[in-house]
């Protein structure tokens, strides 16, 4: 046993004095100095996971429902690739982690030997920061250069925006520790380092308070956040001055709908108002990630013509329209208070344009609702936008939402959500890791609807093992339509010659899947059936599967109907606003 990775265990030390409380592993030989060590600390909640793909979403989620940075570890070669798409989400969707990898030693770099590649900045640019570790050995000036190490690679991924740091560490062999090798190390202060954020100067406070009192025709247009705080504040603000909010679903906003002027069905009014001749805002305000909804960017993020201000501490610049006037850095929960914004009050004319939005919702949530009394015993009622709406109905703990067409049906048919807590992987919006993401969110908020389609449960089948060995309690809403249902509301649809490369059938059956990981299964055949399983979801079982299966062409032309009785509704109104 060597004693040079002293200074490993000050490195770890140094992260649980930085507030690193869970590290993920994926079993391999060169990553054992710091396997060990993590195990014997004492000092960390570890999660092993046999799949390096998965075990990097499983990471995310746990860093996204904790709020903390998650560690990562894995052995040389091919290990380290397999950590990159999560490290891709992690940089897009601000999510901090720490991603350690082990390495030779240099000497065996370009060298033929076995498990040896190219790992410096193999992440390029989707790693906030990255470091090559020294060779570790055993003296007081090597175990303070790894604590700083630790110092640094925490406040690199905490500071805003969050995301993901990449550390190197190349191993000689032998690559067992000192049993006791945190008695050796020397006693060090872990001070926790900054990670402060850009103030806005208060002139700028006091223009955008000027604006604001100037406008008539305001709006809030939120996209993905996490923050509960912030989400409670932009109520509050929202309610005070008297400002219609097109809520995100990811925004953690909506289920303040009750206190505060939140709007739902903000993607079905965007898609007809310009079609409509409706008044366009003469003030957006802009918070959080860009909205999952492509209508309300198109109808109004992209007009350029409009005063729009960006709230946005991270410093990330989202703006894909290139329209924005004004970029503030403020997080909504510290700013509300300026005393500035205190005098915003709530004008004859704003109160007029706020009535005529929240009427507007009350009459598209009066649509569905009808639509769902009337479909709730029927057969063929499982058009994916009414499985979405149902689930949101009756879910009250986590949610996490799986990309392409299921989370936009949450966005722009759910409406008010029982659940407070909705999570997904919207940085780069890819179908993989959704799986292990949700595990993830269900370790730290427990039982979770994991609610995604059939290719995206495909794409993560590794990552249900985590499931079966930690029993993590995840009940997955799988919208089954047998492939590619995205792709019939695009223009591809109307190619029929070509149109089977997009649409993949596969012929999978889950249900035998799920067993092999312990889950139970059901399958539902209407909305009524969906409801009542839902709201008896099996709390004893960790793993369940409902399962619903739907025709995709036929709940796109279901939407198309459903869009078509909206624009009916915009323009029989459009004399009011």
């Amino acid at each position: 046993m060597s004693t040079q990775y002293l200074a490993l265990a000050a490195f770890i030390d140094t992260l649980a004095g930085q507030g690193v409380e869970q590290i993920v592993i994926s079993p391999g030989s060169r990553s054992a100095p710091l396997a060990i060590l993590f195990a014997r600390s004492g000092q960390f909640r570890i999660w092993t996971h046999l799949d390096e793909r998965s075990a990097g979403f499983f990471a995310l989620g746990l860093a996204r429902a904790s709020g903390k940075p998650v560690a990562l570890l894995c052995t040389s070669g091919t290990a380290v690739a397999n950590y990159h798409p999560a490290v891709v989400e992690a940089k897009y969707g601000q999510v901090p982690l720490l991603v350690l990898t082990a390495d030779r030693p240099s000497e065996l770099w370009q060298s033929g030997a076995n498990q040896t590649i190219d790992q410096v900045k193999i992440f390029s640019s989707d790693a906030k920061w990255f470091a090559q570790a020294p060779l570790p050995e055993d003296s007081e000036s090597m175990q303070l250069a790894f604590r700083h190490l630790a110092m640094r690679a925490v406040q690199h991924a905490k500071r805003l925006p969050e995301g993901p740091v990449h550390l190197n560490f190349p191993f000689r062999e032998p690559l067992l520790p000192l049993k006791d090798a945190f008695s050796h190390i020397e006693p060090f202060d872990a001070r926790k380092v900054s990670t402060g954020f850009i103030v806005p100067a208060d002139e700028e406070i006091e223009y955008f308070s000027q604006l604001l009192k100037q406008s008539e025709r305001p709006l809030i247009i939120t996209g993905p956040m996490y923050n509960g705080e912030d989400a409670r504040a932009l109520a509050i603000f929202a309610d005070q001055a008297g400002i219609p909010v097109l809520a995100d679903v990811l925004s953690q906003v909506r289920n303040y709908a009750h206190q505060a002027p939140i709007l739902t069905y903000g993607d079905w009014l965007a898609r007809f108002w310009n079609s409509s001749h409706l008044p366009a805002p003469d003030l957006i305000i802009r918070v959080g990630a860009p909205p999952t909804s492509k209508a309300i960017g198109q109808t109004f993020l992209a007009n350029h013509r409009v005063t729009q201000v960006i709230l946005d501490p991270t410093e990330t610049y989202a703006d894909p329209f290139w329209t924005s006037s004004v970029w503030l850095p403020v997080r909504m929960s510290q700013w509300i208070g300026h005393s500035a914004l205190q005098d915003v009050q709530k004008s004859v004319v704003r109160q007029h344009w706020l009535h005529q939005w929240l009427a507007a919702e009350e009459r598209l949530g009066r649509i569905l609702t009808d639509v769902m009394l009337n479909m709730a015993d029927e057969a063929n009622s499982l058009y994916e936008p009414l499985i979405a709406r149902t689930a949101a109905e009756v879910w009250k703990s986590a949610i996490f939402l799986g990309n392409s067409t299921v989370v936009r049906d949450w966005n722009t048919f759910s409406g008010i959500l029982q659940s407070s807590c909705v999570y997904g992987n919207r940085g780069a919006s890819g179908i993989d890791g959704l799986v292990s993401s949700a595990l993830g969110i269900a370790a730290i908020k427990g039982r979770t609807l994991l609610a995604l389609g059939d290719i995206s449960l495909y794409h993560d089948l590794n990552g249900l093992l985590m499931a079966k060995l930690e029993a993590l309690p995840l009940t997955i809403l799988l919208t089954h339509n047998n492939g590619g249902g995205i792709f019939h509301g695009l223009p591809q649809a109307a190619e029929e010659d070509v149109f089977p490369l997009f649409e993949t059938p596969h012929g999978l059956d889950y249900q035998s899947i799920l067993q092999t990981y312990g889950g139970s299964h059901q399958v539902v055949s209407n909305l009524r059936e969906l409801r009542q399983v839902l709201m008896s979801d099996h709390q004893n079982h960790y793993l369940n599967l409902i399962v619903t299966h739907s025709d995709a062409s036929a709940s796109q032309k279901w939407r198309n109907e459903l869009f078509a009785q909206a624009q009916q509704l915009l323009e029989e109104v459009r004399e009011k606003w």
